[in-house]
This record gives structure tokens, C-alpha cells and sequence, in this order.
């Protein structure tokens, strides 16, 4: 609801039991009226039937659960709160998002970061506010930026990501790179209020011979709002240079983050990493110059190998930080450079590795001397282990993001987590240290017709491992032929592993398909996976063809299929986490921390399940889209799995697949 006088949104609070709302802007008493559910159903059939009211809002009319995301969001950065959004695809979360977040920094002087890892996202959200800025006429501006090397308009940009950070940083100390040298002189005003696209921004920048990333920041400076990657916020070594550069203090940004389900592990990620003896046989021969230098990493190779030899072939064992600290400690006390301390030996790694990256290829000094800083960091929840599975070496993982996340949030003005798979938000607040009376938990309906995407359950088969067969393919593949005969458009398929895929496609090719089969391997690049999509839509009206890939891969999450591209969507399994020590650990820790039996749901089955409603999501992506979702594993006939959807997918078991098929795309 808004104001009558201002136009502003009025907000809710509660007055002898009611809520009232009131204007924060004008602070009239005519502007107050008592809420009630039926004041709320009238104000929504106006909404709905009438040119919007909301201020910034660039359409004409308001989608089902996007008023009701709109007010949570204004609600949550008027209160300096965090809202952890379950936004179904079709709410319209962009611009919902984005509308009252630029009334409030407008009104406010705060700064907005949209940060998504997906560049199609970062083009949404800058049509967006394109969107925006012509129908108001506001001075909003915006400044959209990715990662350095996607950036660089030269040739050193196709490097290995390490070569190219390290090629740049010596071009730019030595001055030799043009684009760096050139001043941006007046560019990044241009940037700013043009409201570019980063294709667009880094044209612009690159045909007046300046740096695009540089020109970025330097407009990123002083714009309203800046689009750009996890990294710059949650990345210690990131943002801490990033946020100054683009002079940004936390207490000071709204932030928002774009398919939030993914921060978790992203944050997991980024705090883990591992080490070879193959990788330090190659840090030797990189410090071959320097005798000592070769000396102390032979010695930690063998002082590696004698843990190793505590762990039976195909198993894995915990250490403790001082097994690994000792090692090097030791290894550094025999050595004529005895003196030389943990520190020190990093920074001379570092040296040897900046010289062998300058020569434009990776550097095993250099990961040594990273895999040494984060080993030796202290966290309580990091988790240290010596393995000999698929091969022989020595890991850290991160297995709580909270202790990253939650300061973050915290010093933040105020947050907006959205996504359309973040379910169960309690879960994903828990996890990144969102809990207590800062944080809102908001769920909100798909505004698609549920008659558009019915879900089946094919329960007679199972990808649960002792039922794995050459018959259980066979069974597989039966049950997606009997999808393809009915489907006269493209299906895709999404499997919980490769070799799992590998044994239904050959099931498939045996039997025999109409539709030309469009397979994802381990190896399929970018351009690969870009060129079957393109073929693809060919195949659309032309009979369709099968996409096969696996779930938490690009295909499955990172695509937004328009224009209903797929008929048809077939989930294989359940994409759980193999046996590990490190799966092990994960459950342990967060059962310890949130209750017995959470670690089981929050470290194992839900992450599952995310995935499984990412394949699902892949169908429809607009109202008038029409699919069709099967899942096919008898574990979507118990209702433990089925309670992790959200209650407004319904599942069915057929009663007879293909006629059922058969009358709902002859409906169409």
C-alpha cells in the first residue's frame, strides 16, 4: 500500500494488537489506516487491475507475490535487516528487488551491490534499471564489472587465471600494458550514467585505449549501484582491495545477493584447497637455482610421505593443523638457512612463482605458497586430511560459511538473499549465521499456473547404488523414450553423475530415439555447450532434440531456457554427496551446532534437492510456458523426499505415462 499524499510505500506496524500503516516520509495522520486481510485483497485486485502506483516500478502492472516482495524488501532495508528470500522463478526478483532498494539508496545516499556470479544475470539487472531510469527520469547510476581477465582486451586474457593475474600485475609495474597506462580522463562519468553492460562497457573503454577493468572501478566509484561478483564482497584478499578502490565502506551498502543458494558453497570453495607430492616435485624443479630452496621442499615431500604411509590405499585420515606446521617447521631447521621461518619461506616461494607465471604458464611455488597461508589459518571450523582415494594428497576444506557470511551481513546496512531455489530459507539462514531478530524469512508463490507443469513420479526405478544394473538402465532409458515418442519438442535430461548418464545413453542409443541426442561430457568446454544449445533451438520446430547433462552442472543451473526451448524436463536420481570423510565431517559439525539430525537434512539431503529444483526450474520460465517434469527414482514417492519441495509443487504418480502425456501436449 502507498501513500495518497507522496506516493510513498507505507509501512506496517502493530498498534493495540492491529497494524496500522503509516507514511515514514510525510508522517500525515490521513495516511494512516488500519490493515486487515480484506483491506489487503481489495489493495491487490487494484494493483492488479490498474497502472502501478510503485514508485520506480518501470511496468504497467504487478505480478501475483511481487507487491508482497517489493514492501518485505523496502521493510527489510528501512529496519537495517537481512531478508533471505525464497522467490520462485516468474515473481519478478530483479526488478522487485531493485525498485525499492534505488528508492531507499536514493533517498538515503546508500550504495547498492548486486552481486550474482551469472553475467546473464548482470544483463537483467542492467535492462532493469535502464527500465528504470527512462520511465522516471531519475539520476540513478549504475556501474557493471566481472572479473579482471573477462575484462582485458587483449591476448594475455585467454591465459590460465593465475598466468594472467600475474602477467597483468607485472605489466602494470612495469608499465608496459597501454590500456593501464592511459588515463580514463572523464570516461567513468560516461560509464556511470550510460548504465552499460559490461560487453558495452569493455567496447567503450577498449576503443578509447583505456583498461576496462580499471575504467569500471574507477566509475564504480561514484555510481549508485554496482553489479558485480561474490568475489568483491565475501573473497578476503578480494574485497579488502576492491571495496577501497571503489570506495565502499559496509555499514554504507545494501547489498543483494542473486542466487543466493549458491553462496555457501562458494564460500566453502574459496577457503579450500590442496596439495599433491606430484604439485611439489614441481615446486623443486621451479626452485631448482636455489639449492636450500630445493632442500626444504624435498624435505616436506618426505615428511608428506610418511603421513601418507599412515592411511590404507583408497582411504582417508584427519590431521591436525600441527601435523602439516611441524613438517615445514622441521623441514626448515635442516637446512643451512636455518633460520628461515614460515613466513619467509612463503615469500620466497612467491618470488620463484611470479617468475615462472611471467613466462605465461602456471606455477607450483606459487599454489605452495597459497596452500601454506590457508593450512596454517585458524578456524574452528576447518577440517585438515591426509587422503590416498583418487589420489595421494593433502586438503583443507572450510565446512562452516557462517564465520564469513555472517560478519559481512552484519556490517552491512542492510541485505536481500534471493533466489528462486533458496528453500527452505530457515535452512539457508542457519547455515550463513542469518539467525535472531536481524533477519527476515520471506517465501513467496510462483505466480505460473501450477496446470502448466505437472510433476510426475516415475517410482519404478532407482539410481540408489545396490540397485544399479544394466536391466535398471535399460528401465531408464524405456521410460524417457516414452517421454520422446510424446514430446514433440526438446527434452532435457539431467543425471545425479557422468557414469550414470554414460550407461542410460548407451541404454537410449540400443533402443533406439527419435530425437538427436545432445550429450554433456566432463570435458565439453563453454563453446561446446554454447554450440549445442544454439542446435537446440534449431531442433525446437523441428521435432525436438534431447539435451543430457547432469544436475549442479552449467546446463542444469547456469541456462535461463526461454521461449519454452524445453518441453520437457526429466530429473534421474537424487544428486547426493558420495561417502567421504569430508561428508562426514560436515553432517558431524552441524549436528553438533543446530541439533542431532540437521546435519543429515542440511549438510546432505537438502543440498540435493536444491540441485533436483534447479533442473526442475529450467522449464518454465514464463507464464505462458507449458512442461512437463518428471522425476524418475522411487525415493520421490517418500514422503521425507517430497516434504523438501515447497508445498506448492504437487507430485503424481501417472497412472498411465504416455497417454497422460498424450493429452496434455495435445492441449497445447
Amino acid at each position: 500500500m502507498f501513500c495518497d499524499k507522496c506516493n510513498g510505500m507505507l509501512r506496517k506496524k502493530k498498534v493495540k494488537g492491529k497494524f496500522e500503516t503509516y507514511c515514514p516520509r510525510c508522517k500525515d495522520a490521513s495516511a494512516f489506516k488500519t490493515y486487515t486481510p480484506e483491506n489487503e485483497f481489495e489493495d491487490l485486485k487494484e494493483w492488479k487491475s490498474s497502472p502501478t502506483k510503485i514508485p520506480y516500478f518501470p511496468y504497467e502492472n504487478i505480478r501475483d507475490g511481487q507487491k508482497q516482495f517489493i514492501e518485505d524488501v523496502a521493510l527489510a532495508i528501512e529496519e537495517r535487516k537481512t531478508l533471505v528470500a525464497y522467490a520462485p522463478t516468474g515473481i519478478g526478483k530483479t526488478v522487485g528487488v531493485l525498485v525499492p532498494a534505488i528508492e531507499m539508496a536514493l533517498e538515503t545516499g546508500k550504495k547498492i551491490l548486486f552481486l550474482t556470479s551469472k553475467q546473464s544475470q548482470h544483463k537483467i539487472a542492467i535492462e532493469t534499471i535502464r527500465l528504470i531510469k527512462a520511465r522516471y527520469g531519475t539520476k540513478i547510476t549504475a556501474v557493471d564489472i566481472v572479473n579482471k581477465q573477462d575484462m582485458c582486451p587483449r591476448d594475455i586474457s585467454s591465459e590460465y587465471h593465475v598466468v594472467f593475474n600475474a602477467l597483468c600485475r607485472i605489466e602494470q609495474k612495469n608499465k608496459t600494458c597501454r590500456y593501464h597506462t592511459t588515463k580514463v580522463n572523464g570516461l567513468d562519468r560516461k560509464i556511470r550514467t550510460s548504465i552499460l553492460h559490461v560487453d558495452e562497457l569493455k567496447g567503450l573503454a577498449s576503443s578509447s585505449g583505456v583498461c576496462p577493468h580499471r575504467a569500471a572501478v574507477e566509475a564504480g566509484a561514484g555510481a549508485n549501484i554496482i553489479i558485480c561478483d561474490y568475489n568483491y564482497v565475501f573473497y578476503s584478499h578480494v574485497s579488502a582491495t576492491m571495496l577501497k578502490m571503489l570506495e565502499l565502506e559496509l555499514k554504507d551498502c545494501i547489498i543483494i545477493v542473486d542466487e543466493a543458494h549458491n553462496l555457501p558453497d562458494r564460500i566453502r570453495s574459496h577457503n579450500s584447497m590442496e596439495m599433491t607430492v606430484n604439485r611439489l616435485e614441481e615446486a623443486m624443479s621451479e626452485a631448482r637455482r636455489d639449492k636450500v630452496m630445493v632442500r626444504q621442499i624435498s624435505l616436506i615431500r618426505t615428511g608428506l610421505g610418511k603421513l601418507l604411509d599412515r592411511v590404507e590405499d583408497g582411504n582417508e585420515m584427519l590431521i591436525l593443523q600441527d601435523d602439516f606446521v611441524f613438517i615445514i617447521e622441521n623441514s626448515l631447521s635442516q637446512t643451512l638457512d636455518g633460520k628461515c621461518n614460515i613466513d619467509d619461506f612463503v615469500k620466497k616461494l612467491m618470488i620463484i612463482g611470479d617468475k615462472k607465471l611471467a613466462d605465461g604458464t602456471s606455477s607450483a611455488a606459487f599454489d605452495l605458497s597459497r596452500f601454506i597461508e590457508g593450512f596454517i589459518m585458524e578456524h574452528p571450523s576447518m577440517i585438515r586430511v591426509i587422503s590416498r582415494k583418487d589420489k595421494s594428497k593433502i586438503f583443507f576444506r572450510l565446512l562452516d560459511p557462517s564465520g564469513v557470511s555472517a560478519k559481512i551481513f552484519n556490517d552491512a546496512y542492510a541485505s536481500i538473499l534471493m533466489s528462486g531455489t533458496l528453500h527452505p530459507t530457515k535452512m539457508y539462514a542457519d547455515i550463513l549465521g542469518l539467525t535472531g531478530k536481524d533477519s527476515i524469512l520471506g517465501n513467496y508463490r510462483s505466480p505460473f499456473p501450477p496446470e502448466n507443469r505437472p510433476v510426475y513420479a516415475i517410482t519404478d526405478v532407482s539410481t540408489l547404488y545396490r540397485q544399479r544394473s544394466k536391466e535398471m538402465y535399460m528401465k531408464i532409458a524405456k521410460n524417457i523414450k516414452t517421454a520422446s515418442d510424446e514430446v514433440s519438442g526438446n527434452i532435457a535430461v539431467f543425471f545425479p553423475s557422468y557414469n550414470i548418464q554414460w550407461e542410460v545413453v548407451q541404454a537410449i542409443e540400443e533402443l533406439g530415439c527419435s530425437k538427436e541426442l545432445l550429450v554433456e561430457t566432463r570435458k565439453s568446454s563453454k563453446g561446446e555447450k554454447e554450440s549445442m544449445l544454439r542446435h537446440l533451438r534449431k531442433l525446437q520446430f523441428m521435432g525436438g532434440g534431447m539435451l543430457l547433462g547432469v544436475m549442479a552442472g552449467s546446463l542444469s543451473e547456469g541456462i535461463d531456457y526461454r521461449d519454452n526451448l524445453l518441453g520437457c524436463v526429466i530429473i534421474v536420481g537424487l544428486p547426493l554427496a558420495p561417502p567421504s570423510l569430508e561428508q562426514t565431517q560436515l553432517e558431524y559439525y552441524y549436528d553438533r551446532k543446530f541439533g542431532l539430525g540437521k546435519g543429515k537434512e542440511y549438510g546432505y539431503t537438502s543440498p540435493a534437492m536444491n540441485k533436483v529444483m534447479q533442473g526442475m526450474g529450467r522449464c518454465i520460465r514464463s507464464e505462458t510456458d507449458r512442461a512437463v517434469v518428471m522425476l524418475m527414482d522411487l525415493r520421490y514417492g517418500d514422503g521425507k523426499y517430497r516434504s523438501y519441495f515447497p508445498k506448492e509443487i504437487k507430485i503424481k504418480r501417472p497412472d498411465n505415462l504416455k497417454r497422460e502425456l498424450k493429452e496434455f501436449y495435445s492441449a497445447r
